[in-house]
């Protein structure tokens, strides 16, 4: 069975360990597809696996998305 992987990382501390919070409860989350969340070394990793190539790009999507949007919330908070 083919498995399509993709890796996504963010070279921030202290922007990473937030989103690492944010986005654990997600990749347990994940029906299709397993999402596998880390942060060492001042780095966040997120991989992600599936057995369905729309699916990993489905997931893909969704953690780009959350990711964005995250950091937008961040710099307005930061700005107040």
């Amino acid at each position: 069975m083919t498995t399509f992987s993709a890796k996504i990382t963010l070279r921030d501390k202290k922007l990473g360990k937030i989103l690492f919070k944010a986005l654990l409860p997600e990749a347990h989350s994940q029906p299709d597809g397993k999402v596998v969340v880390v942060f060492e070394d001042d780095t966040l990793v997120i991989n992600m696996f599936s057995s369905k190539f729309s699916t990993l790009r489905a997931m893909i999507t969704s953690h780009i998305r959350m990711l964005y949007t995250a950091i937008k919330l961040l710099e307005r908070l930061s700005k107040s």
